[in-house]
């Protein structure tokens, strides 16, 4: 859940107003496809940018209370991010098959030793492998060794393997 959610799934409910008339409300025509896009925000945060819009006019939500929410989302999000963690590898065993795997206390701390150990791995079992340094930062490794590149996180958009189940995202080993 995030504030955001929270904030239209509080005034929905304390307008008394049911998924099917809210769907009704935001124009769709099948009320079905509608309540389920509302429910699925209201669980995951996860919306279409014109649903927001919509949902907002139909509650009465105004963009200064969505905009203070995001903000909410966005500081939790960042002090959350900001913690330190253990780096560690995910490696790809097959496809939707992940493990995952320590990188050796001797090497933490230096981004170049873990970076070799990562490729080398890759390399050595032929597997693709995912070496997360931080709720930040991943490097992502080929079955060949090689670098494929490294993906930062931001606010709204994860880092590392991530797999959908139901429309809902799993980060792999996070």
């Amino acid at each position: 859940m995030s504030h955001l959610s929270d904030l239209f799934q509080q005034r929905r409910e304390a307008t008394g107003i049911s998924f099917g008339e809210l769907a009704r409300k935001c124009g769709y025509s099948n009320v079905s496809k509608g309540s389920n896009r509302i429910q699925k925000f209201e669980q995951s945060s996860k919306f279409e940018p014109t649903l927001l819009g919509k949902l907002a006019a139909a509650l009465g939500i105004t963009s200064a209370e969505i905009h203070r929410a995001v903000e909410q989302d966005r500081a939790e999000w960042e002090a959350w991010a900001s913690e330190p963690i253990e780096p560690h590898m995910i490696v790809r065993l097959v496809a939707a098959f992940y493990s995952r795997s320590a990188i050796p206390l001797e090497l933490r701390g230096d981004r170049a030793a873990m970076e070799g150990f990562a490729g080398d791995y890759a390399a050595t079992n032929r597997v693709r492998v995912c070496l997360v340094l931080s709720r930040r930062l991943s490097v992502w490794f080929e079955r060949d060794g090689r670098c494929s590149g490294a993906t930062e996180d931001t606010f709204g958009k994860r880092n590392g393997p991530v797999m959908t189940v139901e429309g809902r995202d799993f980060l792999i080993g996070g």
